[in-house]
């Protein structure tokens, strides 16, 4: 027995081995040929003697006598794919020749050679990875397959680690034009989280080998049942509104409405309104206070009170402002929260008791991912404590290289990767927590990841939240909401109780007392004597700064922005006081400064009903004087002085936290401003 690539010799008065006498043998030849396409195919022979030849046991030549050389010729229909071949050949005198030609359709004649493709009769296959979800394998279909016409056994074995899957049968495929072999069955859990549930190929056998496998990952993507609240539009007033408020309608109002939105699922809507207006300083720059946020609930209109609008730009001693707005639906509920883009950050002093060494701690928050990255993030950051060092804690998106985003959390130098897929637009619970060396990392309720770590905590590093100050470019593009931070750990069940009481709630599990600080993150706790950190914690006083980070709201459930806005309108109230009301104002007042963080200049504004002697000056914490700004006697009037961030000598000062000061009569007022560099 051995092996040829052709059917193609000419022995002469030989034959095909020594050991095989010249005269009166015999040689089969066996093997496989692979069709290309559908047609007829046309065989020939040039033998000396006789031959019979088969392809998948059909006759084609069939020419058993003896005879010189000589070509014999055959055709037979076949389809694509592996086909077999046998040829019986014998030599009974003189010379001995055996040759086989082919010519397949539209094609030339070439020599018969065996085909390099392998067909599959067998195959086995192991899964695992969706062990551990909400979902059951219920079998394996061969509908719609490769196999689906072929007569194939199918067996399989699921365990608790691993799903085997056997195939066999007669009718082989060529392996080169495997697809579709079957398909897995399951069913998933109505309370199954929604995101992908993985499908490891874990390895498999095809007939009698291992091959070099190339599998792409497979999986099963829960969707959402919930659908997002339907279009609508903004109706009035038109955009490129102008508001101009006179003495005739400055008790007034106007209404700002909206059409319906109608939620496919049949749930409530309920509506939010946003405006960021770009108030016309008398200095000719311009203000913004960022978002207003206004609640409506299933209303859809919002009336503005002209009285309101003129006391807002009055105490700016303004007249004009424009005004973008814009409208959102949900149907779930809105909540208070920050809004991250950019480098917007919220940052909290490092305090002794937001470090926990290696001891037991837990951080909740809520938060909304709307799919914002730059091209070249990797990661965003949630929330960060740390100095640079290895001593952390930390909570971050991470984006593989497959663009699939996940959750992650750091503690110490220790790195916990939940498998679970992280979806945007959707209001997450996020909890981690450490309990006797355990990390766990809980997902809306849900365990999703646990490791041991004994990774220390404390450092001197503030906490930050939205960005890492200490890693360029991992910025949050989202929304976040109640913060809070315990110096326990926190019990599957409370964290389940946080979870389905939902953002913003009463918080009622054994661990509150163990609470160490609570943002709400709601600007009604934003305290205005302590400007310079509006983040309030209202348990431990860890007040947090704010950088280009903006209070808003955050759904629940879908947001639907107006299909049409946002509209943009402007305000006059020049015609709703005399000059004297505008200019003149009746109290004294200190303002804050603005900007606030700033970087070198901000203005300071103060209010004075009556002429008289001015002593407006800058101090450090320590108290120390650092700027006289103002030093003299001022007629009555609404007032600014611009700050530089230099001392009396004309030097830079440092970043920091300073005071400034207003004296005048029996007047006196005190405002913090934060410096930065």
């Amino acid at each position: 027995v051995r092996e040829d690539f052709e059917i193609n010799f000419d022995w002469g008065d030989g034959s095909p081995d020594p050991v095989v006498q010249n005269n009166g043998f015999q040689v089969r030849w066996t093997g496989t040929i692979y069709a290309e396409e559908t047609g007829t195919y046309y065989f020939r022979s040039y033998t000396d003697d006789g031959l019979r030849l088969f392809i998948d046991e059909q006759p084609v030549i069939d020419e058993w006598w003896d005879f010189p050389a000589t070509n014999h010729y055959g055709q037979i229909d076949l389809d694509p794919g592996l086909h077999d071949l046998e040829m019986e050949y014998y030599e009974n005198g003189g010379g001995a020749v055996a040759q086989l030609y082919w010519i397949p359709p539209n094609g030339v004649e070439t020599l018969v050679e065996p085909s390099d493709q392998v067909a599959l009769n067998s195959a086995e296959f192991q899964f695992d990875g969706f062990q551990d979800f909400d979902v059951d394998f219920t079998g394996i279909t061969l509908e719609g397959t490769q196999l689906g016409d072929l007569d194939w056994a199918v067996e399989f074995n699921n365990t608790d680690s691993m799903l085997y899957v056997a195939l066999a049968g007669a009718d082989g495929i060529n392996i080169a034009d495997l697809n579709t072999l079957f398909w897995l069955e399951f069913h998933v859990h109505d309370d199954a989280m929604p995101g992908d549930i993985p499908i490891d190929f874990a390895g498999g056998i095809l007939n009698t080998e291992s091959p070099m496998w190339d599998v792409e990952p497979g999986g099963i993507w829960v969707m959402d049942p919930n659908n997002p609240p339907g279009v609508f539009n903004l109706l009035t007033p038109p955009d490129g509104f102008t508001l101009s408020i006179t003495q005739d309608n400055i008790n007034a109002s106007t209404a700002f409405t909206w059409g319906e939105s109608v939620d496919p699922d049949g749930d409530d809507i309920e509506y939010v309104g946003l405006n960021w207006p770009i108030i016309l300083l008398p200095d000719g720059s311009e203000f913004s206070p960022g978002y207003g946020v206004s609640y409506t609930e299933s209303l859809n209109s919002l009336d503005v009170s002209h009285q309101d609008v003129v006391d807002a730009l009055s105490s700016l001693q303004a007249t004009t402002a424009n005004v973008w707005w814009q409208v959102l639906a949900t149907d779930g509920e809105w909540f208070p929260c920050l809004d991250f883009y950019g480098d917007g950050h919220a940052e909290v002093e490092n305090n002794d008791n937001l470090n926990f060494g290696t001891g037991d701690f837990a951080v909740s928050l809520w938060f909304k991912h709307y799919g914002y990255w730059d091209s070249l993030q990797v990661v965003q950051q949630l929330l960060a404590k740390h100095d640079g060092g290895s001593d952390s804690y930390e909570l971050q998106l991470l984006k593989t290289d497959d663009d699939m985003v996940f959750l992650t959390a750091i503690v110490g130098e220790d790195f916990l990767f939940p498998d679970v897929s992280f979806r945007e637009g959707h209001l997450y619970h996020l909890v981690l927590s450490r309990t006797n060396g355990l990390v766990t990392m809980f997902m809306d309720g849900e365990n999703v990841g646990e490791m041991e770590s004994a990774g220390n905590t404390t450092s001197n590093g503030n906490l930050v939240l939205g960005y890492d100050t200490h890693s360029y470019g991992e910025n949050l593009s989202g929304s976040m909401t109640d913060v809070t931070v315990y110096s326990s750990g926190l019990a599957d069940e409370s964290v389940s109780i946080i979870y389905e009481d939902g953002p913003h709630s009463e918080i009622n599990i054994p661990e509150e007392t163990n609470l160490v600080a609570h943002w709400p993150m709601d600007v009604e706790y934003s305290d205005p004597s302590t400007p310079e950190a509006p983040m309030q914690d209202i348990i431990g006083g860890n007040n947090g700064t704010l950088t280009n980070a903006w209070w808003a709201a955050v759904a629940s459930g879908y947001e639907t922005y107006a299909d049409n806005g946002a509209w943009i309108f402007s305000v006059d109230i020049t015609n709703a006081l005399s000059i004297d009301d505008i200019s003149m104002p009746m109290e004294y007042a200190l303002h804050q400064n603005y900007p606030n963080p700033f970087n070198p200049i901000t203005t300071i504004r103060y209010d004075l009903p009556e002429a008289g002697y001015v002593n407006v000056v800058i101090y450090d914490m320590m108290g120390h004087q650092i700027k006289q700004l103002i030093s003299g006697t001022e007629d009555a009037g609404r007032k600014s002085v611009v700050w530089d961030s230099t001392n009396d000598y004309g030097k830079p000062v440092s970043a920091g936290v300073y005071m400034y000061r207003i004296q005048t009569g029996e007047y006196i007022q005190t405002k913090k401003m934060v410096l930065l560099k």
